[in-house]
């Protein structure tokens, strides 16, 4: 008795196998089929390369070295989001790369967020906790290109907009 249900354990596990296997299924088989070139020629280099701007630097706040502040690039199609970003480190180094997203863009918007005091920007008065949006825009390159950008939120009061957290 044990013997047939062995094999009938056997028989079961060779069928779920058989069953579980995508390559089988219609649907999975034109997914896993490889994409066919529409063209036997490769594109140009110029055509395909994507440019790439870096930017990197210290970030400051009243002359001292802003740990964990936020900067990021604003997505080109969602403006207050965020596409790409880093948080400081203990010594204000920070660095970012633009993405395929900003191709087609003439500038890229740097943004920070930081709860560095702004003198002259003042928040809401009921604010309790204000947070600051720091926005600079940059000349998008025709290349790729290295941009080194230390500067103090202190002095970017012009850029700057407040918002309250409570």
């Amino acid at each position: 008795m044990s013997f047939i249900w062995k094999i009938i354990f056997a028989v079961a596990v060779v069928l779920t196998v058989h069953c579980m296997d995508e390559r089988h299924d219609p649907v999975m088989r034109q997914a896993i089929r490889p994409v066919q070139r529409a063209s036997d020629s490769f594109p140009k280099k110029d055509e395909y390369q994507m440019k790439v701007m870096m930017v990197m630097g210290t970030i400051y706040c009243n002359g001292e070295r802003a740990a964990g502040v936020q900067p990021f690039f604003q997505d080109p199609y969602s403006p207050d989001h965020p596409a790409v970003y880093t948080r400081t480190d203990k010594i204000g180094f920070y660095r970012l790369e633009t993405t395929n997203k900003f191709d087609r863009e003439s500038e890229v918007w740097f943004t920070i967020r930081h709860q560095c005091p702004m003198p002259n920007v003042t928040p809401a008065a009921h604010c309790n906790t204000p947070f600051y949006w720091t926005e600079i825009p940059i000349d998008y390159p025709d290349k790729n290109s290295h941009v080194t950008f230390n500067f103090d939120l202190a002095d970017k009061g012009n850029y700057t907009r407040a918002y309250c957290l409570y």
